[in-house]
């Protein structure tokens, strides 16, 4: 744990022990974090690769900012401007896809 708290503290942070095993503590709740429990050691590991960090994150903000809605968001996103062609045609794509995995 020392040596985790050693490089946290190398990027400018200045914390504490107990503030690392909060935010350590934080991560496994929330389901980014692993820990292997040994004798004399925690090994902590990821949780899920990098898509599925980063689909939990989009779902995470599209629930809390748009209610889950692809509609709410979307409008958000382009406002009163309209889709270029080349946009338009990728979002098509991108339902159909999502169609075919029904």
């Amino acid at each position: 744990m020392k040596d985790l708290l050693d490089e946290f503290n190398k990027e400018g942070r200045n914390w504490k022990m107990p503030t690392l095993k909060t935010f350590l503590t934080r991560l496994l709740n929330a389901g980014y974090l692993d820990v292997e429990l040994g004798k004399r050691y925690y090994l902590y590991k990821p949780a899920m690769d990098r898509v599925a960090y980063e689909q939990k994150n989009a779902q995470y903000y599209l629930d809390k900012m748009y209610d889950g809605s692809y509609t709410k968001f979307l409008n958000a996103l382009i406002g009163r401007n309209s889709l270029s062609p080349e946009q338009e045609e990728t979002l098509n794509a991108w339902v159909l896809k999502c169609k075919s995995r029904k």
